[in-house]
């Protein structure tokens, strides 16, 4: 008889500890509300900047970069407009893509090598993201969606990103 009770306590005690405060039943699957953390905020990747681009305007043909270097995190090619973009993710923590970062920062251009020849292209940094095509030739409104996307500060938050009503 008492292993009877002591049994009938622990299933009530049990029961007890999966009810909410209301008295319902607790779902079985840990709560979906993430706990606070004092840990930073991941970085956005580079496909979750062009999924934000791809929300508001077409991009052709979208193709991740697989001949990147050290200095780069991730990238992807697409065009829009006619033209041919590159997205690049930079890796801060590098001293050679810290140096890219200021200087397409300060000039909006970068030299790149294709294919054995130098070239200026036209870059807009926004973090540790650089956007770089043949011309600043934008389709209307992209220069601000681009600056707008806050993912791209966590890996550089000592980089400004512009207003979009600048």
């Amino acid at each position: 008889m008492k292993k009877l009770i002591s049994c009938l306590l622990a299933l009530i005690f049990c029961a007890g500890c999966s009810c909410t405060p209301d008295g319902s039943m607790a779902s079985p699957t840990p709560s979906s509300t993430p706990l606070p953390s004092n840990e930073p905020e991941t970085a956005a990747s580079a496909k979750d900047y062009l999924d934000y681009l791809s929300e508001k305007y077409t991009l052709m043909d979208p193709k991740q970069l697989d001949q990147l270097d050290g200095n780069t995190v991730d990238g992807y090619s697409f065009g829009m407009n006619n033209q041919t973009y590159y997205l690049i993710q930079l890796d801060p923590t590098q001293e050679q893509a810290a140096k890219w970062m200021s200087e397409m920062g300060n000039s909006g251009q970068i030299e790149v090598d294709i294919d054995g020849l130098p070239k200026t292209m036209t870059a807009r940094m926004n973090g540790n993201f650089a956007l770089i095509s043949d011309t600043a030739d934008y389709v209307d409104g992209f220069q601000e969606y681009f600056d707008a996307f806050a993912g791209a500060q966590a890996l550089n938050p000592a980089t400004p990103t512009p207003s979009p009503s600048a």
